[in-house]
């Protein structure tokens, strides 16, 4: 389960695609349509990201004070990488990452881009949704282009949460266009599997088919249980989830420097042989947690709160969906 938690960035992925889709909705009626929309994403991202950074780099410059690890080893990065980093353009131009983490946010922003230009006319949003896939889905594997770090390479992933919108609120013009977009997905795999000759890579993680049929039983997992929602939503374990769901985006940004730190900080005392990381592990995830809810209400909080001033949401009808999770 440990060795397969990458799969977390795909269920974002999924995730985001909903979220993200129906807030596109949600800015199709304002006015300035496009502006409102990237504002708005704009600033749930950015701001906590580089609070992020300026930890980053304060942790950083205290391993090479107190462990008295090389500068070089810490910050292995250029002038031009932080760059790239400071407006999480790594991505698409292969620049180094400051944070493990940070190259998933690089591929959101593309997205975000993307998006927006269905507002250009919002009337043709759901058909440039369809247009901008199928042509993806060719510059893939139709072109030698590098692609890497690029959302085309990851849009079908995306996809699996804009059909998964489409399907459960209705909101598709076309009631096809649910089915097209799944047979996207659908072809990027058939066409990908050939490619590979067992399900894994050398680094044990799962190739991109699979990625990509896990994300397609994500949207049916989200499709399934939309009826039962109230219920499972009257779970008290639920319910923590979603205060863990509230600080996600805190946690993803900060866990791998607070985490991995208190991991070689103990493996430097006591060492973390045979089974010790074990015990270290639910210490660090604990503490990983803590110190997320605290960055969460320093910096990204009060983001969330600004923009709810400034314009405030509204739930969409039938079925139901607060913008909030995607604001």
């Amino acid at each position: 389960m440990i060795q397969h938690g990458y799969l977390g960035v795909q269920l974002f992925f999924v995730i985001s695609g909903y979220c993200i889709t129906a807030a596109l909705y949600g800015a199709v009626r304002k006015p300035k349509a496009l502006s409102y929309f990237m504002l708005r994403r704009l600033r749930r991202i950015f701001p906590p990201y580089w609070a992020s950074i300026v930890l980053v780099i304060a942790l950083g410059m205290l391993t090479i004070l107190v462990l008295k690890t090389p500068q070089a080893v810490v910050f292995p990065l250029t002038a031009f990488d932080w760059l790239c980093n400071l407006f999480l353009l790594q991505g698409p131009l292969h620049a180094k990452d400051a944070n493990l983490v940070y190259w998933s946010l690089s591929i959101e922003v593309q997205f975000y881009v993307v998006m927006a230009m269905a507002l250009l006319n919002s009337r043709w949003t759901e058909a440039w949704l369809v247009f901008v896939s199928g042509l993806f889905l060719m510059v893939d594997h139709l072109t030698a282009w590098p692609l890497w770090g690029t959302v085309i390479v990851y849009w079908p992933e995306f996809l699996c949460g804009i059909a998964a919108y489409y399907r459960l609120t209705g909101k598709a013009r076309w009631k096809w266009s649910p089915a097209v977009l799944v047979g996207f997905v659908l072809l990027d795999i058939v066409m990908q599997w050939g490619q590979y000759e067992t399900l894994t890579l050398a680094n044990g993680r799962f190739i991109q088919p699979v990625k990509l049929l896990f994300c397609l039983a994500c949207m049916l997992v989200m499709v399934s249980l939309r009826r039962s929602d109230k219920v499972i939503c009257s779970r008290r374990p639920i319910r923590l989830l979603g205060w863990f769901g509230l600080i996600s985006y805190s946690l993803y940004l900060t866990h791998v420097p607070v985490g991995t730190r208190l991991f070689n900080l103990t493996d430097r005392v006591i060492g973390l042989s045979g089974l010790r990381w074990l015990a270290v592990l639910p210490v660090a995830a604990a503490v990983s947690t803590v110190f997320a809810w605290l960055f969460f209400h320093w910096f990204e909080s009060p983001w969330l709160n600004a923009s709810s001033r400034k314009s405030p949401e509204f739930s969409m009808a039938v079925p139901p969906v607060h913008e909030s999770v995607a604001s």
